[in-house]
């Protein structure tokens, strides 16, 4: 037994055949599917957007850290090397020497 729909449209008629290519239409159902979805993306895309500048956020104010530390270091060793210049220059040259030292040590391995 064959049962034919009256009214039916046929594929021909659901085609869009905007800028030469045949696009099927979609059903009206998957409307609301295809709605919510778009929300969904505009949410998730939102929230990756505060995410970011969150970490963004985050990262300037460690950078901006380290850079008051790294001056408050600055000025402590300059002043130490103005207190105390003799020892200074000893300890440099001790820390080189230990460098140089350590060099060599690693060049004569090869």
């Amino acid at each position: 037994m064959t049962t034919t729909v009256k009214n039916k449209p046929s594929a021909a008629d659901t085609l869009d055949t905007t800028d030469e290519k045949p696009v099927a239409a979609p059903a009206p159902s998957l409307r609301p599917v295809g709605d919510a979805m778009a929300g969904e993306g505009a949410k998730a895309a939102a929230l990756a957007r505060q995410w970011w500048a969150q970490g963004a956020a985050g990262c300037h104010d460690a950078v901006d850290t380290v850079k008051r530390e790294a001056q408050v270091l600055n000025d402590r060793t300059q002043a130490y090397v103005r207190d105390e210049p003799v020892k200074s220059l000893l300890i440099a040259a001790g820390v080189g020497a230990a460098v140089t030292g350590v060099a060599m040590m690693l060049m004569r391995r090869r």
